[in-house]
């Protein structure tokens, strides 16, 4: 009964200390000011939720629990190139990646054999819409722009990818046997922020985006967290 309060407590103040930051970078963002302490924070709710894994993996020593520490701290080092912008996000894009093959492994409760198969699908379907994306540029349907260089475009194909499948996956997983519930519904908080991305960088007249991206973003972390 000790453990079971000691791990309530710690959750309780993880959540509570997760909402405070929400509360205030969200609160910077709307108001349009400190966008460099904005980011502080927002980094340091990452750097929060890392270390709320390492807890639950140190007290629960499942496959799990080890692997959700791998991949937030893959997101914690995509994170530092998006919300510290460098001149090269490839780093960014690339951890983002390995963080959705390690939910991979995960929503497939680390078969090796389906995992493998799994990941071998994905960068050949990555493939294949590259080729699709270079024949488009080369037929100069306008796609062709600054930041479109060929490995930010594979990196991005493969990231939408794994993310999509992963998604169908584990939503199957989740209503047919009631497995992942929580992982699943950190995904979709997750490409809630996502989509919110893509119409930051689509629309950037369209401020709401920038606004809602963070607005799912670490919710969707939380979730995963404690899933």
């Amino acid at each position: 009964m000790r453990v079971e309060r000691i791990d309530k407590s710690v959750t309780g103040i993880f959540i509570a200390a997760e909402a405070v930051l929400y509360a205030v970078f969200m609160g910077l963002d709307i108001m349009g000011i400190s966008p460099d302490t904005a980011s502080v924070l927002k980094y340091t709710s990452i750097i929060l939720c890392v270390c709320m894994a390492c807890f639950r993996a140190w007290r629960f020593k499942t496959g799990e629990s080890v692997a959700i520490v791998a991949a937030l701290l893959c997101t914690l080092i995509a994170d530092y190139f998006l919300l510290f912008p460098r001149e090269v996000i490839s780093p960014g894009l690339i951890s983002f990646c390995v963080a959705h093959l390690i939910y991979m492994v995960i929503i497939l409760d680390f078969d090796k054999k389906k995992a493998l198969t799994g990941g071998a699908l994905r960068l050949a379907a990555a493939a294949f819409f590259f080729v699709g994306y270079i024949l488009a540029t080369s037929a100069g349907t306008g796609l062709s722009g600054a930041w479109y260089d060929g490995l930010t475009v594979f990196l991005l194909l493969l990231y939408a990818v794994t993310f999509a499948s992963n998604l169908v996956i584990c939503g199957v997983a989740c209503f047919k046997d009631g497995t992942h519930r929580l992982l699943f519904a950190g995904l979709c908080l997750f490409v809630l922020c996502d989509v919110n991305v893509a119409l930051n960088n689509i629309l950037p007249a369209y401020h709401l985006s920038a606004l809602l991206m963070w607005a799912f973003y670490l919710p969707s972390q939380v979730v995963i967290v404690l899933s």
